[in-house]
């Protein structure tokens, strides 16, 4: 009998132990499973965070991610913007409505019941809140996600960082436009013989006998000198006569890339643009000196050739125009790239030509020379944000964005730094310039 005992009661612990052993097992295979889907969710969030950032810098910002507390929520049944574009399962076909088809629901299984009880917690902030570090730029984003018991503490972190440029860039005002050589010695002796028909060195005695401002005069002079190096330049006459051979394919397209054709186009014109940008920048401090004396007497001295002097103001002013006409003609040729017929050249460079056409129509908008630019621009935000509705949910919340930028510039240009020193030159000086320009032209008319 005592052995029975002893034998009852070892099979007991053995049987005790290996329901244990096995209750523990479940418990672990249960967690592991549960762990290694909260490293798929938050693998698949962050790429989805980086994606965003990628479109809109200012994504995170938008939506509440870049904040102290950032944004919690589930995944299931609407609670996620990340898991509610998951499949188009239902008509309209080509199209996803977050809350019908592309909801993870219950009839999504098995992954509505994997990921029911998560949560997912999203943070991100800047490396440095001072608009002058470069690490303004960096995102440190952190992705939590929480299953079962929260109090338990089981979860799963990631952190990483996001390149989201919202700082300003440093403008180059080099002039690499194939003008002529700027010495003084060259700038003295070309403003004496165009203006006043005398050497620079008769010149000086005239302007010093008259009392007059030398330095204004040679800033005229360098106004004239740049725009006429620049429209007799080399790269001037090439890109023009690139612009005209490229038309003429269009004109032509029988057996021509017109893909290839637009892309080229728009390429050109916008360095010409972008060229006669950095020439107007380079040049509206000239003005300030000029602009101390009458229209038709720079420098306070007489004796100029009224005809050149108006041929002078004339050429900056087309200048000035070829900056914002070639803006309009890239936006041109941007645009026919967004043609259903060349959509099946991918979504990735779809999407690059719509952010450059986001920066022209941004440029065009704040230019007070261009009427249209704002109501174009906000015309463009509404089509893109039509054609991403339940397709590219990404771009459509960038579009939520913009509309409400373009409905107040001054946000606008709080937003984006270099549209604000840009403004600055268009808005606020350029056109005290112009008309400046466009009075001397007169007067020698």
């Amino acid at each position: 009998m005592t052995e029975l005992m002893i034998g009852v009661s070892i099979f007991a612990g053995l049987t005790l132990a290996f329901l244990l052993s096995v209750r523990a097992t479940t418990r672990e295979i249960d967690f592991s499973a549960d762990y290694f889907m909260s490293i798929l969710v938050a693998q698949k969030v962050g790429e989805d965070l980086m994606e965003e950032t990628t479109l809109n810098p200012f994504a995170l910002e938008s939506s509440g991610v870049e904040s102290p507390s950032g944004i919690t929520s589930r995944l299931v049944d609407g609670g996620s913007v990340h898991f509610s574009f998951l499949e188009d399962r239902a008509a309209p076909w080509g199209r996803i409505d977050p809350g019908v088809d592309g909801l993870l629901s219950a009839d999504v299984q098995p992954l509505y019941a994997q990921v029911r009880d998560f949560r997912l917690r999203t943070r991100a902030r800047r490396l440095a809140s001072d608009q002058a570090v470069p690490d303004r730029n960096l995102l440190a984003v952190s992705t939590e996600v929480q299953w079962k018991n929260q109090a338990d503490g089981r979860k799963y972190e990631s952190e990483f960082q996001v390149f989201s440029p919202v700082t300003g860039k440093k403008f180059d005002e080099t002039l690499d436009v194939g003008t002529l050589p700027l010495t003084p010695a060259a700038l003295e002796e070309e403003t004496a013989r165009f203006f006043y028909h005398l050497s620079a060195e008769d010149l000086k005695a005239k302007i010093a006998q008259s009392q007059g401002d030398e330095k204004a005069i040679f800033e005229l002079g360098k106004v004239h000198f740049l725009c006429k190096g620049f429209m007799q330049s080399e790269y001037y006459r090439k890109t023009m006569q690139e612009i005209t051979t490229l038309k003429k394919n269009l004109a032509s397209p029988s057996g021509q890339d017109l893909y290839g054709t637009h892309v080229a186009l728009a390429a050109r014109w916008y360095d010409l643009a972008k060229t006669a940008y950095r020439l107007a920048f380079y040049l509206e401090r000239s003005f300030d000196r000029l602009m101390a004396h009458p229209a038709g007497l720079p420098g306070g001295v007489e004796g100029i050739d009224q005809s050149r002097l108006a041929q002078c103001m004339a050429n900056f002013s087309i200048i000035y125009e070829l900056f914002v006409g070639g803006l309009v003609q890239t936006r041109s040729n941007y645009l026919k790239l967004l043609e259903p017929g060349f959509a099946a050249k991918g979504g990735k460079r779809q999407q690059q030509i719509i952010l450059r056409l986001l920066d022209i129509h941004r440029i065009l908008g704040i230019n007070p020379n261009y009427p249209q630019g704002l109501p174009d621009y906000r015309v463009f935000i509404d089509q893109i944000r039509t054609f991403s509705e339940g397709r590219l949910p990404f771009l459509a919340r960038f579009m939520d964005d913009e509309r409400v930028l373009a409905k107040d510039p001054k946000a606008l240009l709080a937003r984006y730094p270099n549209l604000k020193s840009i403004h600055a030159l268009l808005a606020d000086r350029m056109p005290r310039v112009l008309a400046f320009a466009g009075q001397t032209a007169t007067t020698g008319e």
